[in-house]
């Protein structure tokens, strides 16, 4: 989620990342969503390189929460 690349598997039923290294199933909407995901994450991160004073806490509040959320998931399957 958080490296790499997020690319469609070549069977369009995954996400591949590093390559084709890394492999995890995963419909189309869930990568479309995770690619939405990921843009609005890169969005707070550059908002906060170009204003060092920025309370992400506050500004980006849903996103942090939804990334402390998929953090302490434990509803991910293997």
């Amino acid at each position: 989620m958080f490296g790499g690349n997020l690319i469609p598997s070549k069977t369009g039923e995954g996400i591949e990342m590093l390559g084709g290294y890394l492999h995890f199933s995963a419909s189309k909407n869930v990568f479309e969503l995770l690619q939405r995901f990921r843009g609005e994450v890169d969005k707070l991160l550059n908002r906060k390189i170009e204003d060092p004073s920025l309370d992400i806490m506050v500004e980006g509040k849903g996103v942090v929460s939804a990334v402390v959320e998929l953090l302490h998931s434990r509803n991910i399957r293997y």
